[in-house]
């Protein structure tokens, strides 16, 4: 009855029974458990990863994230719109007339059978449901005639997003923009704000009060408290296999960076901060370890003499050398080649991948990750390696003992004629012998720094308490008398030494700081002393700038406009086919001011 949610009718001596064995069978296991990883020796390990961090995590529980639902309620139109505008275009394209006709035959067999109502509206000329993946089946490889072979060159209709994806990048190698593109991105369009829509403004309405209105009752996760609601997530340490943290309950990790459903979580205090310190490049410096790349190492550093003018942006550098171009001539696309590859070799990406992500042909991002391994050699070595000790032994092991067991790992013998899916697994196991290890010492790292950082803030009785961890960013809820302070004791903490579970780390890590008045409208802080220098959208800056004024006195104000942000991703510039959520174009302002 409780795995089926119906725990409200348990006789409540019965629950009391179940809760009290659940806690001592447990808590048998516990000696069991102990003298088995002391014998494989890795108790102390457990402690310092699992249990150290604990006491942060269920502060940020309790604490939790402040909610303002009335900002949920503007959002449920706004993506209604996206998907009308999404299916609009759809229906203005010739294909959606030929691809009613077709259906117009259809429905009329439907109505003689009884199937459908003739008294309907739509029957005789239908509109398509970009939400039902057969009609969008039938228009895709009926009425366009898309093709409707994959790699293997088995026939395959379906419509998930890889899929399509893959066909409309297709599409744009051999005719450039067409009918058939355009369709593919207003499905994607649709779905994406469909399962924003679902999976998070109606599931976070759902679970407030009366949705959103005024109430004084309480939910499971939420709490009533002046108008808005705490949102409460469950933090889990174990359910990803590299270590990194997740949320649920609400899964407030993955809301997009600049999505306006981050406006909805707000600061609990009376002209409250949103403050973040993210780790910059964090993975790139976890490799960059690893593999004991001198030069990647000197480039991310940042204070080598022949590398100054790079500044350690090591996508630069890499762009730089490829192109053979000085750093101040580099464009932006070819940047974003050079960190599609750098995160390409993280994340185990092959060249039709980089190819997809950069609007190059399969063959350019094939020489471009030749010259990637050229510029790095000893990273090319590196991948090896992990390749080699997960076909031998089946599992790699981290920089700070982790142990990553990988599924088909041992499927060394490639002398042997692999099936597709043998090789498919093979493949995959490659991948996360590379990423597991990078991906999980980087998020050790970080968990490491939010625990010593929580722990300090109460020792120091600050206001500020951190609501959450996104990969390598620590987020907190602040008010502007402690900005100082705090901003200062969080480098210090993350810039600082991480203990000899850390000795391996060799590069010098970098920090970048933003404030905002709430979680989605964030400025890059940069600060020193009693100058403060903010940067990003202009519209951000009047609400902050109110926050800052009732606590400092605001002097030597300067705005410097940037011109004019088109951002086409949070990525850089690339074939545009899946929906982002992309910010408007907006004007990026740089300001700066004193506080006294």
């Amino acid at each position: 009855m409780i795995e089926a949610q119906q725990i409200e009718d348990v006789l409540i001596d019965d629950l009391v029974a179940y809760g009290c064995r659940d806690a001592d069978g447990t808590l048998r296991l516990v000696p069991v458990l102990r003298r088995k990883l002391k014998k494989v020796g890795r108790y102390e390990l457990f402690k310092r990863l699992y249990l150290r961090p604990l006491r942060a995590l269920i502060r940020m529980e309790i604490a939790g994230v402040q909610l303002a639902p009335e900002r949920l309620q503007k959002l449920e139109p706004y993506y209604e719109d996206r998907m009308s505008d999404a299916a609009e275009a759809v229906r203005g394209l010739p294909c959606h007339e030929q691809w009613s006709r077709e259906n117009r035959k259809e429905n009329k067999k439907r109505v003689r059978r009884g199937v459908l109502d003739e008294s309907q509206p739509k029957w005789v000329y239908p509109e398509i449901n970009l939400g039902s993946p057969p009609q969008v089946q039938r228009l895709f490889y009926g009425t366009l005639e898309l093709p409707d072979t994959n790699v293997r060159g088995k026939q395959d209709l379906s419509t998930g997003e890889d899929r399509i994806v893959d066909i409309g990048r297709q599409l744009y190698e051999e005719s450039g923009e067409c009918e058939a593109l355009t369709a593919i991105r207003s499905v994607l369009t649709y779905r994406n704000a469909q399962k924003r829509r679902s999976s998070y403004v109606r599931k976070f309405l759902a679970e407030t009060p009366n949705r959103g209105q005024p109430s004084t009752a309480a939910t499971a996760r939420f709490e009533p408290k002046c108008g808005v609601w705490v949102a409460h997530p469950v933090y889990n340490q174990s359910k990803v296999r590299t270590g990194r943290l997740s949320a649920q309950d609400p899964p407030i990790q993955t809301i997009p960076r600049h999505s306006p459903i981050r406006g909805a979580f707000v600061s609990r205090y009376e002209n409250g901060i949103v403050l973040k310190a993210d780790f910059s490049q964090m993975e790139l410096r976890v490799l960059a370890c690893l593999a004991g790349d001198e030069r990647l190492i000197a480039v991310l550093g940042g204070e080598d003499k022949r590398f100054k003018e790079f500044k350690g942006d090591i996508h630069l550098y890499t762009a730089s050398v490829i192109y053979k171009k000085a750093a101040s001539e580099v464009h932006e696309d070819e940047r974003h080649r050079a960190k599609s590859v750098s995160f390409g070799i993280i994340y185990g990406r092959q060249a039709p991948a980089i190819a997809l992500e950069t609007g190059l042909t399969t063959e350019d991002a094939e020489a471009l990750i030749e010259s990637y391994f050229d510029m790095f050699p000893a990273v090319r070595r590196f991948v090896e390696r992990m390749h080699k000790q997960v076909h031998e032994h089946g599992m790699v092991v981290g920089p700070t003992g982790r142990i990553y067991p990988i599924e088909a790992g041992l499927l060394s013998q490639k002398s042997t004629k692999l099936s597709y899916e043998e090789e498919r697994k093979l493949g995959e196991a490659e991948r996360y012998s590379v990423n597991y290890p990078i991906q999980g010492a980087a998020s050790d790292i970080g968990l490491d720094s939010l625990v010593r950082i929580s722990d300090l803030l109460v020792e120091e009785n600050y206001r500020t308490v951190p609501f959450t961890f996104v990969h390598d960013s620590i987020e907190t809820d602040s008010v502007p008398a402690e900005l100082k302070q705090v901003s200062r004791l969080m480098a210090d903490v993350m810039l600082g030494d991480h203990g000899e579970l850390f000795e391996w780390l060799t590069v010098p890590l970098k920090v970048e700081f933003e404030l905002g008045a709430d979680w989605e409208k964030t400025m890059k802080l940069e600060l020193e002393g009693d100058r403060v220098k903010l940067t990003g959208n202009g519209k951000f800056y009047p609400p902050l700038r109110r926050r800052l004024a009732s606590h400092f006195k605001i002097r030597d104000e300067e705005m410097v406009s940037k011109g004019i942000k088109v951002e086409t991703s949070a990525e850089g510039p690339r074939l545009s086919l899946e929906d982002r959520e992309e910010r408007p174009p907006y004007e990026k302002l740089e300001v700066s001011l004193t506080l006294n």
